[in-house]
């Protein structure tokens, strides 16, 4: 599958971010936005920021305000391309659903949505090799439901 340039780009920028917080043992959705102008920005979520009890927070929670924020930015013009990165559990067929903790994850799964109507998901298996290091398997892409720009 081909992916939009813009697409490809947030790729580029920002997953080898989430594999260096992998690498320290978290396991934390982020995610990542382009503006009208081409600047990509991450965007992570601070605990207490969104609710009271965020320490008990799940992924899904944090995709979920991840989803609602671009959302509005997209419907206010300011963005045209997103991407929300998460951990998950992939066990070979869809929908690859967040990973509830590290013994269960096994992927990053990265949900990227543009404003030209490409809505697609990455799979990018993991496992540890030899020398304790991580090893990520080229992505797996599949099309899914917009998130963050409404079909038209």
């Amino acid at each position: 599958m081909e992916l939009h340039p813009d697409l490809s780009a947030i790729l580029e920028d920002q997953f080898d971010f989430a594999c260096r917080l992998h690498a320290v043992r978290s396991l934390a959705p982020l995610a990542a936005s382009m503006a009208d102008d081409g600047e990509i920005t991450g965007a992570a979520l601070i605990e207490g920021e969104e609710t009271e009890g965020a320490s008990e927070a799940t992924a899904d929670d944090a995709i979920g305000i991840f989803t609602e924020r671009f959302a509005q930015a997209a419907r206010a013009g300011a963005i045209r391309a997103s991407a929300i990165f998460f951990h998950g559990y992939d066990s070979g067929e869809p929908p690859v659903l967040p990973a509830q903790d590290e013994d269960e994850a096994n992927c990053i799964v990265a949900l990227l949505d543009h404003r030209d109507g490409q809505a697609v998901y990455g799979v990018f298996g993991y496992a540890r090799g030899a020398d304790g290091e991580w090893v990520y398997a080229a992505p797996r892409f599949g099309f899914k439901r917009p998130l963050i720009f409404p079909a038209s």
